[in-house]
């Protein structure tokens, strides 16, 4: 029966619209989400890796191994993920709008895709100086509260991120206004 509602999802987002189903919660070990026509389950673990489709590439999430999509950008497989802080492989973090459910798409499917410049996560941290603002996956420079930022253009926030992704303690951080 649940294939039948996917399937429907599936079919109601087509090329333009999104749908997305969250059977287990946030996005921890044993949950599920599907993305799309063609949708796509995955049963999401902190272990979760990134994986590639070998040398000739893809163009459909059809030709990428279970659990993966085809990031159709680069013609690569990559394992999907359900929201920033689900872990990847040291090297790669959950983008949520990494692929879209088809090539011509303007929606949104969260995979694993490969660490760029300034990017951060649990597994990939930040330069000495700077600080992972979890919620962005990007680095900023870290500061103490009351003694300013080097950038004028940014400002101490004294609760800007947690220690870690969904931690709930307090790190300071130089941001935007």
């Amino acid at each position: 029966m649940r294939w039948l509602f996917l399937l429907g999802a599936a079919l109601a987002a087509g090329c333009g619209g999104t749908a997305v189903i969250d059977a287990g919660g946030s996005g921890g070990a044993g949950s599920s989400s599907s993305s799309g026509a063609g949708a796509t389950t995955s049963s999401s673990s902190s272990a979760s890796s990134s994986s590639s489709s070998g040398g000739g590439g893809c163009a459909d999430h059809g030709e990428c191994p279970p659990n993966s999509v085809c990031i159709f950008a680069t013609g690569q497989c990559a394992l999907v993920c359900g929201d920033f802080c689900d872990a990847c492989t040291p090297g790669s973090v959950c983008d949520p709008c990494a692929t879209a459910s088809c090539p011509t798409c303007k929606n949104c499917v969260a995979a694993c895709r490969p660490v760029v410049a300034g990017d951060c996560d649990d597994d990939d941290p930040c330069p000495n100086g700077e600080i992972c603002l979890h919620d962005s996956r990007t680095c900023a420079p870290s500061c103490i509260n009351g003694t300013g930022c080097a950038d004028p253009n940014l400002v101490c926030n004294d609760c800007a991120t947690g220690s870690c992704c969904g931690c709930e303690d307090c790190t300071d951080a130089c941001v935007p206004f």
